[in-house]
């Protein structure tokens, strides 16, 4: 599609991830405006048909860019197609030409047929912008355990931190994950390569594996607050097995955060979430999302 604004020839361009010169591009406006890329993920072959960015490109170059991520969550025992839209930017040459919306109308135009529910996570500078389209603003809640501290054991042949700069440490981290048996109450079923993504960026370091139960935890640690992004295991187990073993052997804080919806929610204490440049808006297509929610971090796209 070719697109002519402010006396300016623009060309839609989707599926460019194998173009070398329009994926350098695509790195290179990712990294000037948020400070990392999508190289090395594609580089491990990640980078699949789940994670479709719509692009406007000038001479060549990529300039402006919203990205469609196919996730399906299972709510309970059913499946919902979600459509998260990610990795919005445009170069600062292009910024007030009105090129976000743009893509905004282009993609909601050809999605809005093909899911329940569309949603993304806004910068707090343009909470603004996605109600124009129909999005809604949504609260989301984190779950909270108090620890008493004196029952840790700390055995850590248990549990062992993965290294994910071995290629058997990977291979071992993406099988569980796609294979995945765990069941919560909200989670996504059909997205592993955004995990892969977290796992050789922001979270590398929080990847640790419990061979008895042959499952994952990914868990930031501190001393006063430990936070848990998530949990798999290819076994039928409970969700609460698992971090309840984590917890007692790896960390030594009083207060436990999970950034996702526990299988048991009366176990916990439920507390409204709130972080900067993450507030979460909807656009009802067929469903509504469910009450007291919070989407993974791990599938923040």
């Amino acid at each position: 599609m070719i697109i002519e604004k402010n006396g300016r020839t623009f060309k839609l361009v989707k599926k460019f991830e194998h173009d070398e010169n329009l994926r350098a591009s695509f790195n290179a406006l990712t990294k000037s405006t948020y400070g990392f890329d999508f190289e090395s993920w594609y580089q491990n072959g990640h980078w699949t048909d789940k994670y479709l960015p719509y692009a406007l490109a000038h001479e060549d170059q990529i300039v402006a860019n919203i990205s469609v991520n196919i996730m399906d969550f299972k709510i309970k025992d059913e499946i919902s197609r979600y459509i998260q839209l990610g990795t919005v930017m445009t170069d600062q040459t292009y910024r007030g030409m009105g090129l976000s919306r743009l893509l905004m109308d282009i993609i909601l135009k050809e999605w809005e047929d093909q899911c329940d529910l569309i949603y993304l996570f806004a910068n707090d500078s343009v909470l603004d912008f996605y109600p124009k389209f129909g999005f809604e603003k949504r609260d989301e809640y984190h779950y909270y355990q108090h620890i008493d501290i004196s029952t840790q054991n700390f055995d850590t042949d248990l549990v062992r931190k993965l290294d994910l700069q071995n290629i058997n440490d990977q291979s071992l981290l993406f099988k569980i994950v796609m294979n995945n048996q765990l069941k919560l109450e909200f989670m996504e079923v059909s997205n592993p390569y955004l995990i892969m993504f977290y796992s050789l960026n922001f979270l590398s370091n929080c990847f640790y594996y419990i061979e008895e139960l042959d499952a994952i935890i990914v868990a930031e640690t501190h001393l006063d607050e430990t936070l848990i992004y998530g949990v798999f295991s290819r076994k039928e187990t409970h969700s609460h097995q698992l971090t309840q073993l984590f917890i007692k052997e790896k960390t030594d804080s009083k207060i436990i955060k999970f950034d996702f919806v526990p299988e048991d929610t009366s176990k916990y204490v439920l507390k409204l979430s709130k972080e900067e440049d993450s507030t979460l808006f909807i656009k009802k297509i067929r469903k509504d999302l469910p009450e007291r929610v919070k989407f993974p971090t791990l599938t923040h796209a």
